[in-house]
């Protein structure tokens, strides 16, 4: 695993860790879990425990990890912040529901997860047209919309009322995704949108540039993720009469190589 590329690739910890002891396998078939635990110096119960997403290594083994599988810099980076992640992720009370990559190609449209939230609102009408003035759509979007999320069961109908199957969602996160592409590129026009339209009262668009440590990136992540639970905590509070996209944004502005 000395490119980059092969840690970027996994999203937990467990997933991580298996991909190096298949690697190993790969290499010799007699290669055992047992010799894995063996070379990290552990015992083979706590490394089958790690690699079936029941436990998560400790500071002295992530170290000895790191060092005893020569990780390079980029997946000793990695590792850290899966680690971090799956520490943020067990903290989190409110479980996401995190959408697999075939929902969010099937709904690929901003106005999809709006309508979700609209739903929760306090004068709320289980009505497309409705629906479509408060969003700014066309009403046959947000009539195909709702058939969409009925579909996909995001959505139930009760008594002629809509419900939100899952109070939140989370898509996966860290691995490259056409159409989360498309999404954020969506959520970040609506936020040009905002800027020329709404007043300063009604929106924060604000930015910072700094000299950075690229090294440091995944624990600023970490940050932003705390972030956005804290402010979506925060927003929920009350009466809820609007529906608000929360951008965080941080993007190089230099240009870096693929090769660094």
């Amino acid at each position: 695993m000395s490119k980059t590329k092969d840690g970027a690739k996994y999203i937990e910890v467990a997933e991580f860790l298996t991909g190096i002891l298949n690697a190993r396998r790969a290499k010799n078939s007699k290669y055992s879990l047992r010799a894995f635990a063996r070379d990290l110096k552990t015992s083979p119960g706590r490394i089958s425990s790690i690699l079936s997403g029941y436990d998560l290594p400790g500071k002295i083994l992530r170290k000895r990890i790191i060092a005893t599988l020569g990780l390079s810099a980029e997946n000793a980076e990695r590792f850290e912040f899966l680690v971090g992640k799956y520490l943020h992720e067990r903290k989190d009370e409110r479980s996401p529901h995190q959408l697999s990559e075939e929902k969010y190609t099937f709904l690929p449209d901003w106005h999809h997860f709006a309508i979700l939230n609209l739903i929760e609102t306090v004068s709320f009408k289980n009505d497309p047209a409705w629906i479509a003035e408060r969003l700014g759509l066309a009403v046959s979007t947000a009539t195909q919309s709702l058939k969409s999320l009925k579909e996909v069961g995001l959505v139930e109908e009760r008594n002629g009322q809509l419900h939100p199957t899952h109070k939140h969602l989370t898509s996966t996160h860290d691995i490259p995704s056409s159409a989360l592409r498309n999404f954020q590129r969506q959520l970040i026009k609506k936020s040009l949108q905002s800027l020329d339209s709404d007043a300063v009262e009604l929106r924060d668009i604000t930015s910072i540039i700094i000299p950075t440590n690229p090294r440091q990136l995944y624990k600023a992540k970490l940050l932003a993720r705390k972030f956005r639970s804290e402010v979506s905590e925060l927003l929920e509070e009350g009466e809820k009469t609007e529906v608000y996209n929360v951008c965080v944004q941080i993007v190089p502005a230099t240009l870096i190589s693929s090769t660094t």
